[in-house]
């Protein structure tokens, strides 16, 4: 009887799909590997400013609230007179005299020291 080669179990054909599925298994290992890091960080990231925000209340590291502005209704010609002097906007100009209970000297030093 003829003796026959032995068959060669994967064909260049199957050799090379099994290539590329083991390429593709290792580039899919590495994305997964990336995102697990990336859930970590972003856990981790949490934890800290969770820890950060708990310890900021503690020493009084909290952001300032702005306090209420007064119902002071602001002298419409004070308001002319620092608009017309300092060239800053009416709004401005009425938030100023507000905060200063309506005392236009106090206004003007505050505005031109700020």
């Amino acid at each position: 009887a003829p003796s026959r080669p032995p068959a060669d179990p994967q064909t260049p054909q199957e050799s090379s799909r099994m290539a590329k599925a083991e390429e593709a298994s290792s580039n899919l290992e590495r994305v997964t590997d990336y995102v697990e890091e990336k859930e970590l960080d972003t856990e981790r990231m949490a934890q800290a400013m969770s820890g950060l925000e708990s310890v900021g209340g503690s020493t009084g590291h909290t952001p300032k609230e702005e306090p209420p502005m007064p119902t002071v209704k602001p002298n419409k010609e004070f308001v002319a007179y620092i608009v017309d002097q300092l060239e800053i906007s009416e709004k401005d100009a009425k938030s100023a005299l507000r905060k200063h209970d309506n005392d236009l000297q106090r206004t003007i030093e505050h505005l031109i020291t700020c």
